[in-house]
């Protein structure tokens, strides 16, 4: 059957409203794909007796949801719990690593975490698979993962979608559901925060610590320590998240330039982009707030101790992926009260201070590259040889390329 004036549904898959060609009815009918095994030329069509579009774009959504959760039922399948068919993944996941296919076995690793401390507690470790629809998936990639990048939500929705993949494999289900449209989110999407406004979220995390209400004394360890790690996402050369929270006092070294400028070289244990080195120079501001704030909070003893975070509260209790979760989403809700997270050029999570520090670097007329180098980006110009290793008097020099006062402002050059 041909329709005429269709109009389409937005957010509804292929679900589609409109009137029969051949002009044999007067009212509108609905049409969305539910799969040549359930139909032979795979569409469902139905008359939704109406001639209002209002009523009819209402009531063919009404048939759309009902197919998401009912139509499957007809299948019977062995196993349809979530937990089934995301152990199938990992384990086919597995043989490709052991054979040779996968060179990284970290992926493996960060996909099963993902699994386990994302997925599992949200959609739940029993749930039908037939039971998850549009919205579940809507919500858990706009509302659970609101403070994680636009990539790294491209690449949960991945996983997510191959998961699925095998319950229709198995016949547990007819098709995948409807997966919302998400944005990878390039770095420059990401609207950085004013110095006004850090300094307001500054101010509400510190009235927060001395306050009694009972949310905030639940999360008063967190507090506590927030203020030094927005500042490490803000004025330091790394991305929230672990290249931060895994920072120990042995990867960081105090340095001194022979103009008397001081500053921080840091080899965090983990960056993300591979092919450059790991080692940055750190801010002459980055070393004030590590030598007055950090070592005094917890000072060195076997090297070893976490710059952030270092209780056994959190590190014992909760793995890396968990307190880069609930850091984040802290921040979300403390940026949320004060109404500043949405912006009209989109929503501003942990990822904009990053966002923030480069744009004061680029601000202050340090080359591009320069930056793109300390701060560990994926630029195809980049010289892969340029962080190798620096000695003593190397590093000095970086520091006063990138953060002396002669170069950050031009009036003082001769």
């Amino acid at each position: 059957m041909k329709l005429k004036n269709i109009t389409v549904i937005k957010n509804y898959g292929d679900l589609v409203v409109g009137k029969r060609a051949d002009e044999r009815s007067p009212y509108y009918f609905c049409k969305f794909y539910v799969g040549k095994k359930v139909l032979p030329n795979g569409y469902f069509f139905k008359t939704l007796k109406t001639t209002s579009l209002y009523d009819a774009r209402r009531l063919a959504k009404e048939e759309w949801k009902k197919y998401q959760s009912g139509a499957v039922e007809m299948i019977t399948p062995k196993e349809s719990k979530f937990h089934h068919f995301a152990e199938i993944y990992l384990r086919n996941k597995e043989r490709r690593v052991k054979s040779g296919e996968i060179v990284s076995t970290k992926i493996l690793t960060r996909e099963k975490n993902i699994i386990e401390k994302s997925m599992y507690d949200f959609f739940g470790k029993d749930r039908d698979v037939r039971t998850i629809t549009y919205h579940d998936i809507d919500k858990y990639f706009h509302n659970e993962l609101d403070h994680l990048a636009g990539k790294t939500r491209c690449n949960y929705r991945v996983l997510l979608r191959q998961i699925l993949e095998f319950a229709v494999i198995e016949e547990c289900l007819q098709q995948l559901p409807v997966f919302p449209t998400l944005s990878k989110g390039m770095p420059e999407s990401y609207v950085p925060y004013t110095d006004k406004e850090f300094a307001l979220i500054k101010s509400e995390i510190r009235r927060r610590i001395k306050s009694t209400d009972k949310w905030d004394r639940s999360n008063f360890i967190l507090y506590r320590e927030l203020i030094d790690y927005l500042d490490f996402c803000k004025f330091g050369p790394f991305r929230p998240g672990k290249e931060i929270l895994l920072l120990q006092h042995k990867h960081i070294e105090q340095i001194q330039s022979i103009n008397g400028l001081k500053g921080l070289a840091i080899m965090p244990p983990t960056r993300k982009v591979k092919k450059n080195k790991k080692i940055a120079i750190g801010r002459p501001l980055l070393r004030e707030i590590y030598v007055n704030r950090i070592l005094k909070r917890t000072p060195i003893d076997t090297g070893e101790e976490y710059l952030f975070y270092n209780i056994s509260e959190l590190r014992d209790d909760i793995d890396i992926h968990s307190l880069v979760k609930k850091t984040g989403n802290l921040f979300v809700k403390l940026v949320k009260f004060l109404d500043i997270y949405k912006t009209e050029h989109g929503i501003r999570p942990m990822y904009s201070l990053r966002s923030s520090q480069l744009t004061d670097d680029k601000s202050q007329g340090l080359p591009m590259e320069e930056i793109a180098k300390n701060s560990n980006t994926s630029m195809k110009m980049l010289d892969s040889h340029y962080l190798v290793t620096y000695s003593s008097s190397e590093k000095e020099k970086l520091l006063e390329q990138l953060y002396g006062k002669d170069r950050r402002n031009p009036k003082n050059q001769k």
